[in-house]
C-alpha cells in the first residue's frame, strides 16, 4: 500500500485528471484524495454533490485540531456512481488557509491510511513547495507525480520548483525521496527532452527519478474523468496510455515495498562452514 502525491507547477495542466485516471486504473482498491489547498472539484464533476461546506477534506481539517488517525481519513471516503472512491475536496482557498497548521496533522493520518489502501492524493498547483499548505502531504509520500506540458514556459516553471521541491522531500528524512516528471502532450521528442532536464535537476538535487511515459493530449479521455460520460472510454487513448503509466507506478511501489521488507526482516542464520554444531 503507498501514498501517491500529483502535483503541478503551472495551473490546470490536469492534475485531478491523471490522479483519478490513476486511481481508476489501479491494481487494488484505491482512493483519491482530493487535497487542493485553491479547491477541490474531483468529486463534483463526477456526479458528487459533495464539496464545500460538505467536503470530507474541510471535515479532516477542522478535526485535526484535536488529532486525527488513518480510520478517520478512510472515514471520509465516498464511492461515486461510477464506482471510484474519493474524499471530497475544499469549496475555496481561504478554507485551506484557515486551516494551515492542520496540514502536518493530516499528512501524518494520510501516512498511517496508506498503510492501509493506496491513496493517490492530488495536491493541485505546487507554488513554493517550502510554505504551500500541502508540503506536509508531499512529504510523507511515496512517490510525486509532477504533470507538465512541454511547453517551454512549464518547463522552466517545473525546474524552478523541482528544485525547491526538493529542498521539502529531503528534509523530511525516510526513504530516498523519488519525483516522477509526466509529461501531458505534445511529441515523444518534446517528452523526452523535457524529461531529461526534469531528470538533471532532480538529480543535482538530491532526488531520485522515475522515467515515465508521457500521455497523450486526449481530450475525449480526459472528459470521461471530468463527468463526461462516453461510449468505450477503454478506446480513448488516454485510458490505453493510462495502463502503462499505472503498471510503471505500481511495479516502482512493489519494489519500494520488497525493500522496505527486507530492511525489517530478521536477519537468516548463516550457516556453519565447518561442520561443527551448535
Amino acid at each position: 500500500m503507498a501514498v501517491v502525491a500529483f502535483c503541478s507547477a503551472t495551473g490546470a495542466p490536469g492534475v485531478s485528471t491523471v490522479a483519478t485516471l490513476t486511481a481508476a486504473l489501479w491494481p487494488r482498491p484505491a482512493v483519491v484524495l482530493d487535497a487542493d489547498p485553491s479547491g477541490g472539484d474531483v468529486a463534483l464533476r463526477l456526479g458528487s454533490r459533495s464539496g464545500g461546506e460538505d467536503s470530507g477534506m474541510l471535515r479532516l481539517l477542522t478535526a485535526a485540531r484535536h488529532g486525527l488517525d488513518a480510520a478517520d481519513v478512510l472515514a471520509e471516503t465516498r464511492t461515486l456512481d461510477g464506482g471510484l472512491p474519493v474524499i471530497s475536496g475544499l469549496g475555496r482557498p481561504e478554507q485551506a488557509e484557515a486551516a494551515r497548521t492542520s496540514w502536518t496533522v493530516l499528512a501524518g493520518a494520510v501516512r498511517a491510511a496508506g498503510t492501509a489502501t493506496d491513496l493517490m492524493v492530488d495536491t493541485g498547483r505546487l507554488g513554493s513547495p517550502s510554505s504551500a499548505p500541502t508540503a506536509p502531504l508531499l512529504a510523507v509520500a511515496d512517490l510525486v507525480v509532477v504533470v507538465l506540458t512541454p511547453e517551454l514556459a512549464a518547463l522552466a516553471h517545473t525546474r524552478t520548483r523541482a528544485v525547491a521541491l526538493a529542498d521539502v522531500l529531503t528534509r523530511s528524512g525516510g526513504t530516498v525521496p523519488v519525483v516522477a516528471p509526466l509529461v501531458v502532450g505534445g511529441t515523444r521528442r518534446d517528452a523526452g527532452t523535457a524529461v531529461a532536464v526534469l531528470q538533471d535537476t532532480a538529480r543535482r538535487s538530491g532526488l531520485g527519478v522515475l522515467d515515465l511515459s508521457p500521455l497523450p493530449h486526449d481530450p475525449a479521455g480526459a472528459a470521461v474523468f471530468a463527468g463526461t460520460p462516453g461510449p468505450r472510454p477503454e478506446r480513448t487513448a488516454l485510458v490505453r496510455a493510462g495502463r502503462g503509466l499505472v503498471r510503471a507506478l505500481a511495479e516502482h511501489l512493489d519494489h519500494l515495498a520488497h525493500l522496505a521488507h527486507l530492511a525489517t526482516a530478521p536477519p537468516t542464520a548463516v550457516p556453519s562452514l565447518t561442520g561443527d554444531r551448535p
